[in-house]
């Protein structure tokens, strides 16, 4: 069974951001001790209320009614199809208005992006929300 969560102990940096196709992407880049980036795409953003860095976090889908006291999320998601996530760092909550985020591993260069139309970084998906 699918978890609802997406967790990683990893450090996350807002890395770009395509304006005109509501992309936002979250990398935790490759290093001596990542093979791998993991980059969270997160697809159609309306609202992005979160710091420029995370660790160890925990993404999930809340119900719009939850939180909702900030006019500018409320108003985010008046959109169609979109929905509100928190993601949970070391305690701290943050959020963003999407339609959905996947989750992806590659090898991209640091001066690569996995956005945009092209697939480049998009190769093995191992979460889609």
């Amino acid at each position: 069974m699918k978890s609802n969560t997406y967790t990683s102990e990893r450090v996350f940096n807002t890395f770009d951001f395509f304006l005109s196709h509501g992309q936002l992407l979250l990398r935790s880049s490759k290093n001596k001790d990542f093979e791998y980036n993991v980059d969270i795409i997160f697809f159609d953003v309306k609202y992005i209320q979160t710091p420029t860095s995370l660790t160890n976090i925990s993404i999930k889908k809340i119900e719009k009614t939850e939180l909702i006291s900030y006019e500018s999320v409320k108003s985010s998601l008046n959109y169609k199809g979109n929905e509100l996530f928190e993601i949970d760092s070391k305690g701290e909550k943050f959020y963003i208005s999407a339609a959905f985020f996947k989750v992806y591993e590659n090898t991209l260069e640091f001066n690569e992006t996995s956005l945009g139309m092209i697939d480049k970084g998009r190769e093995k998906m191992i979460y889609s929300s």
